[in-house]
């Protein structure tokens, strides 16, 4: 079984916060480059650290606002950069030790006093791993797995179209990020993302896909 996995909102809204140091829109990945690493860029160049490559250290953010009197959460996504406290990277670091990077920042409220410490994660695992043989999506261009799209100025569409990722692709992994779909998600093995669930995380949800 294959997890996605995130944040959901407390009572149906996500607090105001923001990063009062770094500038996330200027990290870059760690080289050397190649021909992967550059597609991966050219889609998604303002977010970086989100493409499952290693960064460099340059422009990481290292306070982080809160602004809400609610609990700071377990994990969240300050302009798309997952956000985890340390019960959360324990669990990463053992189902997969030394394989993702965990940059502290301090947590501050309103009045800029330290409320508490997180680390920003980043996904340092980036595979293809969609079942293709079950998929009814379209791999356009080879590029991104798609149900709708513009041809010769008419959208296409592939009816009651099935994503499905494969166990024997993703066998080995437990936390990574697709390079053939859109919208940059954190998919999760089975059993790491359990393992999260029991933890009763604030602000942490996954959901179980379609896996073959």
């Amino acid at each position: 079984m294959v997890y996605l996995i995130g944040s959901e909102p407390e009572m149906g809204q996500y607090p105001s916060e923001k990063f009062l140091d770094g500038d996330p829109h200027r990290i870059k990945v760690e080289g050397p480059e190649t021909e992967e690493m550059l597609r991966a860029i050219a889609r998604n160049h303002k977010h970086q650290y989100n493409l499952g490559f290693r960064i460099t250290h340059e422009n990481v953010p290292t306070i982080w606002q809160w602004k809400s009197s609610r609990a700071v959460p377990d994990y969240y996504t300050p302009n798309a950069f997952p956000c985890v406290s340390s019960r959360f990277k324990e669990v990463v670091e053992r189902f997969e030790p030394d394989v993702h990077q965990f940059f502290p920042v301090a947590v501050v409220d309103k009045a800029g006093e330290e409320i508490a410490q997180r680390w920003l994660w980043v996904v340092c695992n980036r595979i293809d791993g969609v079942d293709r043989e079950h998929t009814t999506f379209v791999l356009k261009k080879g590029a991104l797995w798609m149900s709708s799209w513009m041809e010769n100025g008419k959208r296409v569409r592939v009816p009651d179209a099935k994503l499905y990722h494969s166990k024997t692709l993703t066998a080995g992994y437990h936390f990574w990020r697709d390079k053939h779909l859109r919208g940059g998600g954190i998919y999760a093995s089975n059993e790491a993302a359990e393992a999260l669930l029991a933890l009763d995380l604030v602000a942490f949800a996954a959901s179980k896909l379609e896996t073959m």
